[in-house]
């Protein structure tokens, strides 16, 4: 099934996640391939981001192979920043478990990127005053009268200590979603090199997502809007939560935390949403951890017992689940500190994981490969093929690769390893 020896390791991992039953004979072998294959798959996959890095700092967005088009990475969209935010957070997961001086200079590279794209923000006198009255908490009541706000200044200021990360320079592609992960990317990057070069970028950033931040509610999903997300409210989550556990001392921002923590786990624990789940899954894993209290344990089950029991489509679908993957590997990890290794949950986790977790390494480009299926039965053929070795494509339809894609599978793979899902069967 794996051809030639050649690729013979990187195949293990699919071939153990995939298959319902081995024989016993085999097993040692099958696990101990299916470890070097998980490293291999992992390496290839955050190679091939470093690989093609811009001079910006950022990377190759996307690329159709069928047609050969691309976005234009001298104009990112406000989704491409996020994502490139994604995949900078993806390396700095693989930093902590395969330090090298050229990873260093690659993350060092995106986050000077980052800080170079960032946009002073603060919070006006006047939004300040109604924000605390807690006006904007029925945001639908505003909502027609966005536009007058925003010229009035009752949205955001473009004054302030606060940074925000821009795709363009503009305020109206300014997302919190990519200063979030740009600050957790930081955070791990400072642990594991001690090197402190971006503390002002790291404290501008927490300030920016600060002043997007709205008392009694989560945070906007940009400056312009009173809307949430629930994607950017995990991602700022995760954000301030690391930020705490590497900065305990800081108690405006320990409180702050709290108040936000409340109001995010009360919101999604009465209305989960799939959005949210692998961003809020992996803050509550990191609160449970530096805090060791047992609520996040229990946010953890619920959540991942609403996707188990809400979301059996994404076995069913073509698109590629490694996002979704990074929020079961975390709770999966997570469930066995809190219910114990016969957790009937932690055993529906696993099954999913690996179903899922089988058609997304089909995904994955492999060294040597030159063609890719266009979805529709036909062998697509392209030069760029080779060049983006290790990355993912978006879908068993599509062939096309997409930088958030290969981040999202790059730190589900690290994810599954964490939890001690490499040689599971």
């Amino acid at each position: 099934m794996c051809g030639s020896a050649r690729f013979a390791a990187l195949c293990g991992l699919s071939l153990i996640i995939g298959a319902a039953n081995f024989g016993n004979a085999a097993q040692s072998q099958d696990l101990a391939e299916g470890i070097a294959a998980s490293s291999a798959r992992t390496r290839m996959a955050a190679e091939q981001l470093s690989r093609t890095q811009l001079p910006t700092g950022l990377f190759p967005y996307d690329l159709d192979f069928v047609t050969g088009t691309a976005e234009d990475m001298k104009d990112p969209s406000g989704p491409n920043i996020v994502r490139q935010a994604g995949a900078l957070f993806a390396l700095a997961q693989y930093l902590e478990v395969s330090d090298s001086p050229p990873l260093r200079e690659t993350i060092a590279k995106a986050l000077q990127g980052f800080t170079q794209r960032s946009l002073p923000i603060g919070k006006g006198a006047a939004q300040s005053v109604l924000e605390n009255l807690r006006l904007y908490n029925r945001w639908q009541i505003w909502k027609p009268l966005r536009t007058p706000l925003n010229s009035l200044g009752l949205l955001y200021s473009r004054k302030g200590d606060g940074r925000v990360i821009s795709a363009n320079g503009s305020y109206e592609r300014a997302w919190p979603g990519a200063t979030a992960l740009a600050l957790v990317s930081e955070l791990r990057y400072r642990a594991v090199t001690s090197d402190d070069s971006f503390a002002n970028a790291r404290r501008a950033w927490l300030k920016g997502l600060l002043a997007l931040s709205v008392p009694g509610r989560g945070f906007r999903e940009a400056p312009h809007y009173l809307t949430e997300s629930g994607y950017v409210n995990g991602e700022a989550w995760l954000a301030l939560a690391e930020y705490a556990r590497s900065f305990p001392a800081d108690r405006e921002i320990v409180d702050s935390l709290s108040e936000i923590e409340d109001y995010l786990m009360a919101r999604y624990g009465a209305s989960p949403t799939l959005q949210f789940y692998h961003w809020g899954v992996m803050a509550a894993a990191v609160r449970a951890q530096a805090t060791q209290e047992p609520r996040f344990l229990g946010f953890i089950h619920k959540q991942t017992e609403w996707v188990l029991a809400n979301q059996g489509s994404l076995l069913e679908g073509s698109d590629n689940t490694c996002a979704w993957i990074e929020g079961l590997a975390t709770a999966f990890g997570m469930l066995w500190r809190g219910h114990g290794e016969e957790d009937p949950l932690r055993d529906r986790a696993r099954h999913w994981i690996e179903v899922m977790m089988a058609h997304n390494l089909a995904l994955q480009i492999l060294p040597g490969q030159d063609s890719v299926s266009s979805g529709n039965g036909d062998s697509v053929r392209s030069p760029w093929i080779t060049i983006y070795a290790g990355a993912f494509l978006t879908s068993s339809k599509e062939a096309k690769m997409q930088v958030d894609v290969t981040g999202h599978c790059l730190s589900a793979l690290i994810r599954m390893q964490n939890a001690g899902l490499a040689n599971q069967r």
